[in-house]
């Protein structure tokens, strides 16, 4: 308990600003929360960096969750109402830019904050105890509960980036660093690490190791990727159903993690990834400068809405599968604020996470827009296989989105009916099925779902596959036929 003049901010000062920002964003406006006053953000800059970046969005997620609770205990304890003259200055406002390396407000704040200490310790007593519980983390919804209790034991899931290392190569290196391999996940202590045994260049650590692994080499070389293991299954499923030669079609680009990963197991098929989706120029060179820096070489990003591709596109013609990783709900994650940002994908959720509930209608239109660009995946006439990829817990966005589409296609379709789509297990196993020491695991299900748990997120995957299939069992005098043709009888 420092004396107030040593008091000094957890994070500093830009972490805190951009923080406010984003809390005004997407804060849920309530009768109470009106009582306050919350700055405008026109001023505060832009994240130095994407470290600085995730500070200020994990700080702000943080304050959206107990957003409710800290409006009570602000207001309850009087702690407004006692520094008027500092936040409820009419003509407040944030200094310019010149000035605003100082940052004095977050300073002012925090001292006041510790002068206040007192009463709001008591607040936030009597908050719990009007409640009858015995923290303050019991207020939060069963969903955000759960997700808080498995943030710290959800492991890290990375692969290697065979485009620029060996697996062998990383292993040697994480054993330089003092850690060691252990075969069992319930085994996975600070200083382990694990192979994946489902996606061989998948290497697991303790969520612990967050800090030092972020800091190594071989996160700044790019020879090692954190990456949601969901994202991993998905381009070991479509990497199993791609032929020497053939083409891979990524339907969005996100953070271009997936499409990197893709290539990189791509270089031995002599095949090429085409990755779609990437609106902003600016966001379309920075990926290709990735690309350039992970040194994976057959990955090429385009501009264009994947929904007004030509099915009969000049480029595409030897795409023969499609992997499919739609910006979903995030509903099944863990810390689904870190997935968003490293995924690039839609901060606007984290207004509806922080509070356990997404909205139906915002499901609803998820829905329409994952069955929309499953559809047209659908109509590519060279396309074998499409893999669709989801970190959800509503049938909305997974098997219902399969069963609409194959409905909508298959009844309306010219094909042969050998022709049409089915669905197929996931070929997640198919690259060990020489591998003597691991079993092949074939589901006996039509898709891959797992829940949230202290070993890994949930997700769903599914592989929809055009399989030739005889419309009629061939009689014995025409197999004779056939072999007699063949020269196979006399």
């Amino acid at each position: 308990k420092a004396p107030p003049d040593e008091v000094g901010p957890l994070y500093p000062g830009p972490v805190y600003l951009g923080a406010a920002r984003i809390f005004e964003r997407f804060r849920k406006k309530t009768p109470r929360g009106e009582l306050l006053v919350y700055p405008g953000h026109d001023l505060l800059p832009p994240a130095a960096n994407s470290r600085e970046k995730a500070a200020q969005y994990q700080l702000a997620f943080s304050v959206l969750k107990y957003q409710g609770i800290l409006e009570s205990v602000l207001i309850d304890s009087g702690f407004f109402s006692s520094q008027a003259v500092v936040f409820h200055d009419g003509k407040f406002q944030f200094p310019l830019i010149p000035e605003i390396k100082e940052y004095r407000e977050v300073m002012e704040v925090t001292r006041a904050l510790y002068n206040y200490r007192t009463k709001l310790a008591a607040a936030f007593a009597r908050e719990r105890i009007q409640n009858n519980v015995l923290s303050i983390s019991s207020l939060l919804p069963d969903a955000v509960r759960k997700q808080e209790d498995l943030i710290a034991s959800v492991p890290i899931y990375t692969w290697v980036n065979t485009a620029k290392t060996s697996i062998e190569d990383v292993l040697s290196s994480l054993k330089l660093m003092g850690l060691s391999q252990t075969q069992d996940i319930l085994e996975l202590t600070d200083r382990m690490f694990l192979l994946d045994t489902d996606c061989d260049d998948v290497i697991v650590f303790s969520p612990n190791l967050k800090d030092e692994l972020s800091n190594s080499e071989l996160f700044s070389s790019h020879s090692l990727v954190v990456q949601d293991k969901s994202r991993s299954l998905a381009v070991h499923c479509a990497r199993a159903e791609t032929g020497e030669g053939e083409d891979v079609l990524i339907t969005n680009s996100g953070s271009g993690l997936t499409a990197m990963h893709m290539a990189a197991l791509m270089e031995k098929l002599d095949g090429k990834v085409f990755s779609f989706d990437c609106p902003l120029e600016s966001k379309e060179t920075a990926l290709k400068q990735l690309a350039k820096a992970m040194e994976v070489k057959k990955v090429t990003f385009f501009s264009d809405n994947f929904l007004n591709l030509n099915p009969n596109d000049a480029r595409l013609q030897k795409v023969r599968v499609i992997l499919m990783t739609p910006m979903g709900s995030a509903s099944s994650l863990g810390n689904p604020l870190d997935f968003i940002l490293n995924e690039d994908e839609d901060v606007s959720l984290i207004e509806h996470l922080a509070h356990g509930e997404i909205p139906a209608t915002m499901i609803t239109e998820l829905a329409d827009r994952h069955l929309a660009k499953l559809a047209h995946a659908m109509t590519f006439p060279n396309v074998r296989s499409i893999v669709y990829c989801t970190c959800s817990v509503y049938d909305q966005e997974n098997q219902e989105v399969l069963t609409r589409a194959l409905q909508l296609r298959n009844s309306g379709s010219s094909e042969e009916p050998a022709r049409k789509s089915k669905l197929f297990p996931p070929a997640l196993w198919a690259a060990e099925a020489e591998d003597t020491e691991r079993p092949p695991k074939p589901s006996s299900n039509l898709f891959l779902s797992t829940d949230l748990s202290p070993s890994t997120n949930g997700c769903f995957l599914a592989l929809l596959s055009r399989e030739l299939v005889p419309d009629k069992v061939p009689s014995a005098h025409e197999i004779l036929a056939q072999a007699v043709k063949k020269g196979l009888l006399e």
